[in-house]
């Protein structure tokens, strides 16, 4: 099984990376491949809206999401991770998830499956409409939900268990694929 794993977080030793390491160690200690991408090292443009996408095979930009819709065609799971910001995904996975217009073009059924996680700074984030946003990504992309996750407090260090709980939702996303088949 394989895994692409999308960190929408804005620094490499921040929280995002944290939970996204421990669940990508999670996924691989059940013999997964998984890829874990730093959006924001990957200078990825903006959707300009220029609906080529929907005459031609993909996005007629080549920048650093290029490879990533052949990633994306390869995994059985898409992982999407990111700090809630003003209770929305940060600005590098909303900027991919805006490239990834090609696949409202060309969905496909059985398009594998997608799952969230998400972290936020108070003590009481409002993880719904990045969760929203991200479910509704899912499934105009023809993509199954495998489940979300959620980590309240970070920048006060409220939660203290956050990467055990990243590696134990890892098992649970795992636990659901045993016995699938690779599609």
């Amino acid at each position: 099984m394989k895994a692409l794993v999308l960190n929408g977080g804005g620094r490499r030793g921040g929280f995002t990376t944290a939970m996204c390491g421990a669940f990508s160690a999670s996924l691989e200690k059940e013999g997964w491949d998984v890829c874990e991408l730093f959006l924001l090292g990957l200078d990825i443009g903006h959707c300009t809206g220029c609906e080529q996408c929907r005459s031609s095979d993909g996005c007629v930009i080549s920048d650093g999401m290029t490879p990533v819709y052949g990633m994306l065609e390869e995994c059985d799971l898409l992982v999407m991770a990111a700090p809630v910001r003003f209770s929305g995904p940060s600005s590098m996975l909303k900027t991919a998830i805006d490239r990834f217009q090609p696949l409202w073009h060309h969905r496909k059924e059985g398009g594998g499956y997608a799952a969230g996680m998400l972290c936020g700074g108070s003590a009481a984030p409002n993880f719904g409409n990045t969760l929203t946003v991200i479910r509704s990504f899912a499934a105009t992309a023809g993509m199954s939900w495998a489940g979300d996750t959620c980590f309240p407090g970070t920048d006060r260090a409220l939660i203290t268990d956050a990467e055990t709980q990243a590696a134990e939702f890892g098992r649970r996303v795992a636990d659901g694929f045993r016995g699938t088949e690779r599609r």
